[in-house]
C-alpha cells in the first residue's frame, strides 16, 4: 500500500489528457481550493456516487486524561466527515 501525491495524479492526467503537468497541476489545486474553501463555508461537497465531504462541529465536551486520569475540557472544533459512495464502496471491495 503506498500513499498517492498530487504530483502524481497531474502526472496521470497529463498523461491522459495531452495536457501539461503544470497545467493539470494548476487545475488540480484550483479544484482543491474550491473545495476546501467550500467547506471553510459550511458547504458539503459530493461527488454522487463516490464520496461526500461534510462538515461538521464537535461540542465542548469534557475527557479523560489516560495517563494521569484527570478530567479536561476539550474546546469544540471543526471537522470533516468522509462517506464513501456506492462506486467506491464497489471498487474497494
Amino acid at each position: 500500500m503506498s500513499t498517492v501525491s498530487k504530483n502524481e495524479i497531474a502526472r496521470v492526467v497529463a498523461k491522459n489528457t495531452g495536457k501539461t503537468i503544470k497545467e493539470v497541476t494548476e487545475i488540480v489545486d484550483a479544484a482543491f481550493d474550491e473545495i476546501f474553501d467550500s467547506l471553510a463555508r459550511g458547504d458539503s461537497f459530493q461527488i454522487l456516487g463516490q464520496l461526500k465531504l461534510a462538515p461538521i462541529t464537535t461540542t465542548e465536551h469534557f475527557a479523560k486524561n489516560p495517563g494521569t486520569g484527570e478530567t479536561i475540557l476539550v474546546k469544540g472544533y471543526r471537522r470533516v466527515k468522509f462517506s464513501m459512495g456506492s462506486k467506491l464502496k464497489e471498487k474497494l471491495n
